[in-house]
């Protein structure tokens, strides 16, 4: 049976009323499952067995999943409300959900988002933040702008929160994609050597996680949120992640002289639609993690989602991609001139990525003093570091530096 480890017993009560309205509604737990709330801090635990990796930690069905567009989100006497009709939401939905807001509220979930969350903390420092965030080309990242225009500022922290906690997630009944809260897994941590979400497409919808214990010395459980580096985890997720084994490049347009362009949007997040794209070639079948997708295709132009630079394994993957794509804009190129072109364009995209994180380095000294007491900010530091080492390690920097001074 779930055992629960809470210094608050409302919290724990509350806990358990959840998880029996999810095992009535077609969910299930682990036997093992530890369920630790301690200083208004979540975690799943299991003890530790390497041969049960992969095994089903948590099951939720599409019942016990929240549409967050289902819901209106806002902020009363700080804490987080949610209106909605009976009618966007089921019964069951929303006794779920009462219960989730009772858990963040009483863990003053938005009160430590409000010290984390980057955008809140430079809401008053549009330039500053502007200089910040402009390695990435996001959707959210333009609403949270919006809200800051419009001094939505409550609003901004509550759809920033809800927003960091959701898995998207189609549909069983209409194959639509939504944006849902997940119960218990919510509460997991995030390791890029976590437990995948997996979808329950044959038994009706759903989503499932399974045990994981990437992190040695400990019994927790870790899920994989999304292909986040130092920067995206940093901009998005409040702290910056160092269990990235690489790192998304910023946007860049890409030149290959008397070829075209390869233009790199740098949306976050974002993996190869295995679903929605042709299967790879068999010649780059193994890229997968590391193929962008083709956004935009035209006559000595591509628009690629996101372009991904390795780290620590891998390490001929960004070449691999690079060929792929300019082989796309030039497919009877010999391969000496391939290669030529390869090693050029590589250099440009390491050398073009050090000089944003050099520069955003520089930006956040010059600004030291401003922003130097603010949580969100403090982490920045530690991220530029990250993203600078990785760069200055990547294994081909000399033959890309002989390149770019050639």
């Amino acid at each position: 049976m779930v055992t629960y480890v809470c210094d608050n017993k409302e919290i724990e009560d509350k806990l358990k009323k959840l998880e029996s309205l999810i095992t009535a509604n077609g969910g299930g737990f682990d036997e093992n499952l530890q369920v630790h709330c301690e200083n208004g801090y979540f975690s799943l635990r299991a003890p530790v067995v390497k041969d049960h990796v992969g095994e089903r930690l948590v099951k939720l069905s599409e019942a016990c999943l929240i549409p967050i567009d289902m819901v209106e989100w806002g902020v009363e006497d700080g804490k987080i409300v949610a209106g909605a009709s009976d009618t966007d939401l089921s019964a069951l939905r929303r006794e779920i959900l009462d219960i989730i807001l009772d858990l963040y509220n009483m863990t003053a979930k938005l009160e430590s988002h409000r010290e984390s969350c980057l955008w809140y903390a430079l809401r008053s420092k549009g330039g500053i933040l502007d200089a910040i965030v402009k390695g990435r080309a996001s959707s959210a990242a333009q609403e949270f702008m919006a809200h800051i225009r419009a001094g939505s500022f409550e609003q901004l922290l509550v759809d920033s929160f809800i927003k960091s906690r959701c898995l998207s997630y189609k549909m069983h009944d209409d194959g639509k994609a939504t944006k849902v809260l997940m119960p218990f897994i919510d509460f997991m941590n995030h390791h890029m050597d976590g437990a995948l979400f997996a979808n329950d497409k044959l038994s009706g919808g759903g989503v499932h996680v399974g045990k994981s214990w990437p992190q040695e010395g400990t019994d927790e459980c870790f899920v994989y949120y999304n292909t986040f580096d130092a920067y995206d985890s940093w901009l998005f997720y409040g702290y910056a992640d160092d269990s990235a084994s690489f790192l998304r490049s910023v946007p860049y347009e890409i030149n290959i002289p008397q070829v075209g362009k390869i233009d790199v949007l740098a949306f976050p997040g974002v993996r190869y639609k295995t679903e929605d794209s042709d299967p790879l070639p068999p010649h780059v079948g193994d890229l997968v993690g590391f193929m962008p997708n083709i956004k935009a295709e035209r006559e000595g132009y591509l628009a690629v989602d996101f372009l991904q630079i390795p780290y620590g394994h891998s390490p001929r993957a960004l070449r691999r991609v690079l060929s792929f794509l300019i082989k796309k804009l030039a497919p009877d190129m010999s391969d000496a001139v391939l290669q030529s072109h390869v090693v050029q364009a590589e250099s440009s995209v390491i050398y073009r990525n050090i000089l944003f994180y050099e520069d955003l380095e520089g930006f956040l000294k010059r600004h030291e003093g401003e922003l130097s007491f603010l949580t969100a900010v403090i982490d920045g530091h530690k991220m530029v570091r990250l993203q600078l080492d990785k760069l200055r390690s990547y294994p081909f920097l000399s033959a890309a530096s002989r390149a770019a001074s050639a």
